[in-house]
């Protein structure tokens, strides 16, 4: 390492870089798991900005430094690299309290930034915070988002953290942005392998009323079936998903689905604009049914399953058994 390179600080973003997941996200959804009152109130509080937002989650949240999923690769490097002299930098858009939080756990960092004050520390506040620190070219910078590019241009040197396809794009263009860490796979490969489609054909015993009754079996009793098929089979999708996010929340990382949040490779807010397509596709597909009690059904089946998932009562098998007689019963009067 050149006496040039040594005088240089290294600067780190946190959500995505240092960790591989979004700090942000796990505070949202531990205050939507812990207190489901305040659905409305963040959908109230996104209007308002995003140093609003996160500082009202953040109240609802317990992030604990020492169980969150760190990229070991990053860590590493940012260790090896104070080793030899170089000074280490925390700059994050979570909240300064979060910060804190790394900063005292890890004992590496020269200073650690967080958005305070009403500024939300992304893109140019950050980037005008590094280069009142340290001037302009004068530190390098590690991040993982489109947010980060005016950062990167700025900066000595670029460190990109599993970079999408788009952000690759635009990496390419400048070449002192290095891909640190390439991203395995596709979001739209990830998201499906979320949906676990081998699961549906549970779905499956709705037409056994069908199969086993001496119904004739014309094409709006067919087509309804196929109907609740595919919008129960999304139900389940969905509460798979938020009940893979809540283990999530209670730092429970020995569920095989969450492998993919917890390395990084799937961003967990992309997973929640995911939830919410599947969940209009579910409702879009109940109101296309020709008939009332099913679609009532169908939302008694989602609303129970909510409950579930809330539930702080272990009954899983109590659940599952529920759920097979419940999609025989929605098939019986699917054939009514």
């Amino acid at each position: 390492m050149s006496h040039i390179e040594k005088n240089i600080p290294i600067v780190t973003d946190l959500d995505g870089s240092l960790l591989n997941i979004d700090s942000t996200a796990l505070s949202m959804i531990q205050m939507l798991k812990n207190y489901p009152s305040n659905y409305l109130k963040a959908i109230l509080w996104l209007p308002k900005g995003k140093y609003f937002f996160k500082s009202h989650i953040e109240k609802y949240s317990n992030i604990i430094a020492n169980q969150l999923p760190y990229n070991e690769v990053v860590l590493k490097f940012l260790k090896d690299e104070k080793s030899k002299g170089r000074e280490i930098y925390l700059a994050t858009a979570s909240m300064q309290s979060i910060a804190d939080k790394i900063n005292n756990h890890l004992q590496i960092f020269k200073g650690a930034y967080g958005s305070e004050n009403n500024i939300n520390l992304s893109s140019s506040n950050k980037l005008n915070k590094l280069e009142e620190l340290f001037g302009k070219y004068n530190f390098d910078y590690i991040g993982d988002s489109n947010s980060d590019l005016i950062i990167w241009e700025n900066a000595n040197k670029g460190y990109a953290i599993k970079p999408d396809k788009s952000l690759s794009k635009q990496i390419a263009k400048n070449y002192k942005i290095n891909v640190f860490i390439e991203k395995k796979s596709s979001n739209i490969k990830l998201l499906i392998k979320q949906l676990n489609i081998l699961k549906w054909t549970i779905n499956l015993l709705l037409f056994l009323p069908l199969a086993v009754l001496n119904i004739n079996k014309n094409d709006e009793i067919i087509e309804n079936l196929i109907l609740s098929f595919f919008a129960i089979s999304l139900i389940d999708s969905f509460l798979g998903m938020k009940k893979v996010l809540f283990s999530i929340a209670d730092y429970e990382f020995d569920n095989y689905d969450s492998k993919d949040i917890l390395s990084g490779e799937l961003k967990i807010f992309i997973l929640l604009r995911f939830m919410l397509i599947i969940l209009i596709l579910s409702l879009i597909l109940m109101f296309l049914l020709s008939s009332n009690i099913p679609i009532l059904l169908l939302f008694l089946y989602f609303i129970l399953g909510e409950y579930f998932i809330h539930s702080k009562h272990k009954i899983s098998n109590s659940i599952e058994i529920f759920k097979i007689v419940f999609k025989i019963f929605i098939g019986y009067y699917l054939i009514k």
